[in-house]
């Protein structure tokens, strides 16, 4: 069982490689374009480096349809098949999945610490982790039920969606940096969407597959 998690992982890893390029693209031009927005001076940059941070990786995060291939190519119905936990494969995926994406969040760290004049700290490290990955839960769980629409309609309804939803979570990462709270407050968040994650994703799946 684990080294088909395992060898799942690593095939979700190198079936959406390609979307690396993407999110660092992404990430970095919101970085990069926010402070045309509110000046360059150094004082601002600092004082606004965490919720720019938060808001570029919202943006780079969201334009995704995570289960939307393996629905096309019958993979996902092979799961649902399967003798395995299809909770643990989605799982899995995500884990994947979320390897890649915050492998160009945490390469480009140094670069905006850099540019917007902070010291790279660990308890913004930490929080970044745990908060993308909670990015990634809420914007697969709003993913999944645009999956029946069709293509042209889902990116307005996907940012109408899960915007609302995500942006109570940068204010409530930014804050626990800016007052270095106890991150119990965010893993416990954590544990919450991880549990609605494998309840309402595995459900709605089984819905769209019997459609």
């Amino acid at each position: 069982m684990k080294k088909m998690l395992l060898k799942l992982c690593y095939y979700e890893i190198k079936l959406k490689f390609y979307t690396i390029t993407t999110t660092f693209s992404l990430y970095f031009l919101y970085t990069l374009m926010i402070p045309l927005f509110i000046g360059f001076w150094p004082e601002l940059l600092y004082q606004f480096h965490l919720g720019v941070i938060w808001t570029s990786l919202l943006f780079s995060f969201l334009p995704e349809r995570f289960f939307q291939t393996d629905l096309d190519d019958g993979t996902m119905e092979l799961y649902f098949l399967s003798n395995f936990n299809v909770k643990l494969i989605l799982y899995t995926k995500l884990i994947g999945y979320w390897i890649l994406k915050i492998s160009c969040i945490l390469f480009s760290y140094p670069i905006l610490a850099l540019f917007y004049h902070f010291k790279i700290n660990v308890d913004i490290f930490i929080t970044l982790m745990i908060g993308s990955f909670l990015f990634l839960l809420i914007s697969n769980i709003y993913s999944c039920f645009t999956l029946s629409v069709n293509s042209h309609d889902w990116n307005s309804i996907q940012y109408l969606t899960t915007l609302p939803a995500l942006l109570p979570l940068i204010l409530f990462c930014s804050y626990l940096q800016y007052e270095k709270v106890n991150f119990l407050f965010l893993i416990g968040y954590l544990i919450l969407y991880m549990i609605i994650y494998s309840v309402i994703v595995s459900i709605s799946l089984k819905n769209i597959l019997k459609q």
